[in-house]
């Protein structure tokens, strides 16, 4: 497995997390696993940037082996939120070989199920937050 440990430097979704925290977070939860931690790659502070997971995802790809998985690690799913299903970053995330991991959430699975449980828990928020007729 070929494991991208990921923050984002930027708010995202109801979070505000420090980088430091956010490496803490998956430093524990590869210690937890038996996974090797590496140095999270950290997305640049502007929105709707996703230039630094693309180049690393894309430079995985071509040196891995074929049969070899690739995990994004991330604190949230919700750094997910602004990509995109017409955008190249999901189609290059859109793939049988690439799972994601969003610990916040406990969440295991491919961008299409990320982005449909965001969807799910937006609309949730709606709900609970709408005024009452």
């Amino acid at each position: 497995m070929n494991l991208i440990t990921y923050n984002h430097s930027r708010p995202f979704g109801p979070y505000i997390i420090p980088i430091s925290i956010q490496s803490s977070y998956l430093r524990m939860y590869c210690s937890n696993n038996n996974l090797t931690f590496s140095l999270p790659l950290t997305e640049y502070c502007v929105k709707n940037s996703y230039f630094a997971l693309s180049q690393r995802v894309s430079a995985v790809l071509n040196i891995r082996k074929a049969e070899e998985r690739i995990t994004i690690l991330t604190s949230s799913i919700y750094v997910f939120a602004e990509i995109e299903p017409d955008s190249t970053l999901f189609r290059l995330l859109d793939s049988p070989d690439i799972a994601l991991i969003g610990i916040l959430e406990n969440f295991h699975g491919n961008i299409e199920c990320c982005i449909n449980l965001l969807t799910d828990i937006d609309r949730f928020h709606n709900l609970v937050h709408s005024p009452l007729s």
